[in-house]
């Protein structure tokens, strides 16, 4: 059976971003709100890649990162595959025979929720110029489960800025998108898991239990931001969030951010479902979040 690295205790730092702009990564569990942070980033300047999908994940990333193996790769495996995403995304795409068959070993065989022909797609595209041939000044990505190897990116690359976006823990276990709690959950939680409300939100919270570990370690490098707060206050959570990666972006970005924010209908959800489904100490995390549960 093969050991996870969920944490690796081993540190050893091989790369930084541009000296004058950090990389930029957003996380989240699926379905908190990162296509909103996503499109700030995109509105104030920041490139996040040229393979993105609707809500703005970019499929490059998912590739080489979103698979469980990642957590059993070897610091020099996973140091190289951060060295030729970072290449790729300001603009190379001539690698040497080595990385080429490295990067086909990731596309040659199917894995969950990603079937040979995507990953086949996303290698050609790997391969193919962007169409605007300029090597962007800022740039990051969006792939919601980042969050799963941020331990990992921050000891590759120290500078690297993280928004970890965070909705209220009930409100997330009833939603419908449980990509994440079918891959990563028996993961971290360390056990077989029930795509059910019950054991999503004990995903939720070993996630952010485990974010907030990371946090501790790299204080100036993880931001977390509530999509409550994106929602109620669009232009000051904006401008904090664009604080946090060392930008400054012309109020009217901020105001066309604000005009671009919705709440949705699903905010509160959890009111009027049955609580006692879960956990006590599930419970008890989400009010320690900061959460309040019930009406």
């Amino acid at each position: 059976m093969a050991t996870w690295r969920v944490w690796d205790p081993a540190v050893r730092c091989s790369m930084t971003g541009s000296p004058d702009h950090p990389v930029v990564v957003v996380g989240a569990c699926g379905g908190s709100g990162t296509r909103v942070v996503a499109e700030l980033l995109i509105s104030s300047g920041f490139s996040l890649g040229y393979d993105l999908n609707d809500p703005r994940d970019n499929l490059l990333a998912v590739l080489l990162f979103n698979r469980r193996s990642v957590l059993i790769d070897t610091d020099d495996e996973f140091r190289t595959l951060v060295d030729i995403f970072y290449r790729r995304m300001e603009g190379e795409t001539a690698f040497t025979p080595e990385e080429d068959l490295l990067l086909e070993a990731l596309a040659e065989k199917e894995r969950l929720q990603h079937d040979a022909d995507f990953l086949s797609e996303r290698l050609l595209r790997f391969r193919t110029p962007d169409v605007e041939d300029v090597r962007p000044k800022r740039w990051g990505w969006k792939m919601p489960p980042s969050h799963v190897m941020l331990h990992r990116l921050l000891k590759v690359d120290p500078s690297l800025r993280y928004v970890h976006v965070v909705r209220h823990g009930l409100d997330m276990a009833f939603s419908t998108n449980q990509n994440q709690l079918r891959k990563w959950a028996p993961v971290f939680l360390d056990r077989d898991v029930k795509i059910s409300p019950r054991d999503a939100l004990s995903y939720w919270c070993e996630t952010q239990s485990r974010v907030r570990r990371i946090a501790d370690l790299f204080p100036s490098s993880v931001l977390q931001v509530r999509f409550e707060d994106i929602c109620q206050d669009p232009t000051g959570t904006g401008r904090r969030i664009l604080a946090f990666v060392d930008h400054r972006a012309a109020g009217a970005i901020l105001e066309r951010f604000a005009e671009y924010v919705t709440t949705p209908a699903t905010m509160g959800r959890h009111k009027s479902r049955d609580l006692s489904v879960f956990r006590p100490e599930d419970l008890a995390k989400v009010e320690a979040e900061g959460y309040q549960i019930g009406p």
